[in-house]
């Protein structure tokens, strides 16, 4: 056992893509293997990782969203695919340290977001905007440049009528909550985290971050961790608290995670984003 690591499942990874079929969801499986072992203490913990020069700006600029923003890590994962990119894509010119960062001007944030604008939709041509635009204003924060960027980053424009609408009427939310399978595991979790954002008005966001004790059965009530480290209480429905409480009962997998929804899947932790919930 003392053979299992990250290195073992890289080559094992390198062997199944020749001689065998992999699945998306193997490399994910393996890495909550190697968690749930370890925290069984049957391996060794993981060796520290060393982080190269591009990794350590992406860390220091995260850090800066959770402490100076407020962010919660979910939402920082989602600003952390377009920074990379644009680190990776400049790393030519020089940018391969916060002290190279002098030589970076507004014209080449702006071919970057000409480049990359028309690739996903508008609401990520906007979240990359606003990754740029803020780490624009990191890098002055942190002395690293002595101009501002972000007034180069301009702005992406949402037309109306463009894209999917952006609430479902009452009835297509009944047909979407009868349409939940109530026999089986995930029907009864799904119907759950579907009257949790039609009733309330959640975001999947403070769903996955919903903990077991931020729900007060007794005065009926349910703390939400919102934006900004903001925490709001809001009253505990009836329709509500009985399918928290069904799920809760029947559905959820027996776990020492504090958090109300965790994957079906064995080590049976919390969501990683909001991407699991929705």
């Amino acid at each position: 056992m003392n053979d299992v690591n990250e290195d073992s499942i890289s080559k094992y990874e390198q062997f199944s893509k020749i001689h065998r079929h992999p699945f998306l969801t193997d490399h994910a499986a393996l890495n909550r293997m190697l968690n749930m072992l370890r925290s069984l203490n049957v391996l060794e913990p993981a060796a520290p990782i060393v982080l190269d020069q591009l990794s350590q700006i992406v860390y220091g600029f995260e850090q800066y969203l959770l402490q100076n923003h407020g962010l919660c890590k979910t939402s920082v994962i989602r600003h952390r695919t377009s920074l990379r990119k644009f680190l990776h894509q400049y790393y030519s010119l020089g940018v391969s340290s916060f002290s190279s960062f002098s030589s970076l001007r507004g014209k080449d944030v702006r071919q970057f977001i000409v480049e990359h604008a028309h690739n996903p939709s508008s609401s990520s041509a906007k979240n990359m905007c606003w990754t740029l635009r803020t780490f624009s204003r990191y890098l002055l924060h942190q002395g690293h440049t002595t101009y501002n960027l972000s007034s180069t980053v301009p702005s992406i424009r949402a037309w109306s009528l463009t894209a999917l609408p952006e609430h479902l009427t009452f009835d297509q939310i009944t047909q979407v909550l009868n349409s939940c399978d109530k026999n089986s595991i995930i029907g009864v979790r799904d119907y759950a985290v579907i009257v949790l954002l039609s009733r309330l008005g959640l975001r999947a966001n403070e769903i996955a971050l919903l903990k077991l004790n931020d729900i007060n059965w007794h005065a009926s009530g349910i703390n939400i961790r919102g934006k900004g480290r903001t925490l709001v209480t809001l009253p505990l429905l009836a329709e509500v608290g009985e399918a928290l409480s069904s799920y809760l009962q029947n559905a959820c997998p027996k776990t020492d995670s504090r958090s109300v929804f965790v994957c079906t899947l064995a080590p049976h932790s919390a969501f990683a984003s909001s991407a699991g919930i929705l």
